[in-house]
């Protein structure tokens, strides 16, 4: 399954296209800095960051604390 396949099945389950995007990233490519995230997928770093932060909030990633923030997918 390609990440954009799995963006597209997370809305489903009430994620946003950014929130999905983001998620779905996360699966292949973790862990990683909010700013290496919205590079790759090619979106607004602020955009990504309140995303990030709503992502943290529905419990769906997890967000080391530290220098580097590094974001990781929760199973």
């Amino acid at each position: 399954m390609s990440n954009r396949d799995a963006a597209s099945a997370l809305t489903s389950f009430g994620f946003t296209g950014l929130e999905s995007e983001i998620y779905a990233f996360l699966l292949t490519e973790s862990p990683a800095t909010g700013y290496r995230i919205s590079q790759a997928i090619g979106k607004p770093v602020a955009n990504t960051y309140k995303a990030i932060q709503t992502l943290q909030a529905k419990g769906a990633i997890i967000v080391e604390q530290g220098d580097t923030r590094l974001c990781a997918p929760v199973d």
